[in-house]
């Protein structure tokens, strides 16, 4: 299953997130495949997609960043293949 994560950061813990993703970089269990990540410009909010069979794998994987970092995470279909699949038939 496809996970899409929204994340924000507060101006006042920018230097520690930088800091963590420098030393450590993403943290990501196995069993988690990484699509892709992205950060907005000029705002403290990224986004990123993975795919797991696990979902407890998310969220073990979102730990190692909340305390310096919000999360919103959304299981997501893939609108042509799944959804539509699903609305036709």
């Amino acid at each position: 299953m496809l996970f899409v994560s929204m994340y924000s950061w507060d101006k006042e813990k920018r230097d520690e997130v930088i800091k963590r993703r420098l030393e450590k970089g993403v943290m990501i269990p196995s069993g988690i495949r990484r699509i892709g990540e992205w950060t907005a410009i000029g705002r403290r909010v990224g986004f990123s997609v993975a795919e797991t069979d696990d979902p407890k794998l998310i969220v073990q994987a979102n730990m190692a960043w909340n305390d310096i970092i919000d999360y919103d995470i959304f299981p997501v279909l893939d609108t042509e293949k799944d959804l539509l699949g699903l609305l036709k038939g």
